[in-house]
């Protein structure tokens, strides 16, 4: 096997690892807390990469026998390379599949079929790769490398739909809870001793935090249809089009609620002092 054919090998799997950055959610990094599945599936396949990365450097300086041998571990760690990289992929599909089940999305058992689907295909190529050994040839490499960037191309809408859904939620209850505190608000001034000037202040702030609010209230509404979009969406470039689309208004809503807690930071001090 000359270094062309290698070098070859090398860059289809870097390719897939690439790819598969895509694919994989940012780790906990809090201090003192265990790592996870995942965190440890990354750090191998970091581990992995970075061997086949000495021994690429080392076989450009080798001798004839030397170089026989290098080149047969390079085929080793690669396949070894793909096994990691695989596993690194179903463990961060079923990070997202524990959440969601955990989650009461309106979205929960379509993301549950996204996440199976996902896995089924992942585990299919696992069942390849676990038939790869020392004897495999750099074909069989090469054809599951490829295969595998092909997979991991396809579960990357899946992973991108459920992470912002995940989040869809979280701002959604934001909403929900946002639009309650506007009526305990309006209770709040009104059972206050302010001078008319201070509550027409007040009110005037109720009124822009309830704008608001409305605001990130119609916007999440057009994220839904955004994500409801991309659920039903087969063509996986479509499907990621929506999702964008999605995270866009995701953005807005942020912004309206942001803008509202920065109301009520006004609003509070007054309500409180406008009491005694």
């Amino acid at each position: 096997m000359n270094n062309k054919i290698i070098f070859a090998v090398l860059v289809v799997l870097l390719l897939v690892f690439s790819v598969s950055t895509f694919v994989l959610a940012k780790e906990d990094k809090k201090v003192g807390k265990e790592p996870s599945k995942y965190q440890e599936a990354k750090l191998a396949v970091a581990e992995k990469q970075q061997e086949l990365s000495q021994i690429k450097t080392q076989i450009k300086d080798c001798k004839e026998n030397k170089c026989k041998e290098l080149k047969q571990k390079q085929l080793e760690r690669s396949v070894e390379y793909l096994n990691k990289l695989e596993e690194k992929v179903l463990t961060n599909l079923e990070k997202f599949e524990e959440k969601v089940s955990e989650s009461n999305s309106e979205f929960k058992e379509k993301m549950l079929q996204e996440i199976s689907d996902g896995k089924t295909k992942v585990e299919g190529i696992q069942t390849k790769i676990s038939k790869l050994n020392a004897n495999s040839t750099k074909k069989d490499v090469i054809a599951l490398a490829k295969e595998l960037k092909e997979v991991v191309k396809s579960v990357a809408p899946k992973i991108k739909l459920v992470s912002g859904i995940a989040i869809h939620a979280k701002l959604g209850n934001i909403v929900t809870k946002s639009e309650a505190l506007v009526e305990k608000l309006e209770a709040k001034i009104n059972a206050t001793n302010a001078t008319a000037e201070d509550y027409a202040k007040m009110q005037g702030l109720l009124n822009q935090f309830k704008e608001q609010v409305n605001l990130a209230k119609g916007q999440h509404k057009i994220t839904v249809e955004s994500f409801k979009q991309a659920m039903n969406e087969e063509d996986g470039t479509k499907k990621l089009e929506f999702i964008d689309a999605a995270k866009e208004s995701q953005v807005k809503v942020k912004e309206y609620l942001k803008n509202a807690r920065e109301i009520l930071k006004e609003l509070l001090p007054l309500i409180k002092e406008s009491k005694k």
